[in-house]
């Protein structure tokens, strides 16, 4: 089955907080994260909409990381079209950065 990739970014202000929205444009599971920033930064909540909230606390984006920039989720979340997928962050380097993240979706 073919891979979709689809990612936004989001500039923080220095000890700021935002979220990075990816309205969901195909059916099937999402398969990996792929992240990148700047700087220091902590993923503070990750949901899908109309899913779950599936994260509990927080985790600095490098702690995420697992092969480069790239996260391999031990098991697929299923995604529907139309569906939002909300990662909130929070700057912790004292300085702005921008932060990048997507979803690799297989679709069905």
């Amino acid at each position: 089955m073919p891979i979709f990739f689809q990612g936004k970014t989001v500039t923080l202000s220095a000890n700021g907080s935002d979220s990075i929205r990816i309205r969901i444009e195909v059916d099937g599971e999402i398969i990996q994260f792929l992240v990148n920033s700047t700087g220091r930064v902590k993923i503070t909540d990750m949901e899908l909409t109309g899913y779950k909230d599936f994260f509990d606390g927080s985790m600095e984006l490098h702690q995420f990381k697992k092969d480069g920039n790239v996260y391999p989720l031990p098991e697929p979340i299923p995604c529907t079209r139309g569906s939002d997928f909300v990662v909130s962050l929070t700057d912790i380097s004292g300085s702005s950065n921008v932060v990048y993240f997507a979803l690799a979706i297989k679709t069905r």
